[in-house]
């Protein structure tokens, strides 16, 4: 096990988890990427649109929960990619 900081884990993790994705992403066509993959799914286009919603975008310079971020309604994830 290497000596390194929390943070440095973090972001090696990070940097692996992302090469995962971009690879799953890399094989889907246009078409394929925003079809859900079955009923009450949602499709990897809605999901990635989810995932760099308003919650991120301000979660290195603010403690806790954005002032900007509303939990409900959450108008990130609708089918309106």
């Amino acid at each position: 096990m290497r000596n390194e900081s929390y943070l440095e884990t973090a972001r090696r993790e990070f940097r692996r988890l992302r090469k995962l994705a971009d690879a799953a992403l890399a094989q889907l066509d246009d078409r394929e990427l925003v079809l859900p993959v079955g009923a009450g799914d949602v499709s990897a286009a809605l999901l990635m649109k989810h995932l760099v919603g308003p919650r991120w975008r301000t979660l290195s310079v603010t403690k806790g929960e954005s002032r900007a971020y509303n939990e409900s309604p959450r108008p990130y994830l609708t089918d309106d990619v």
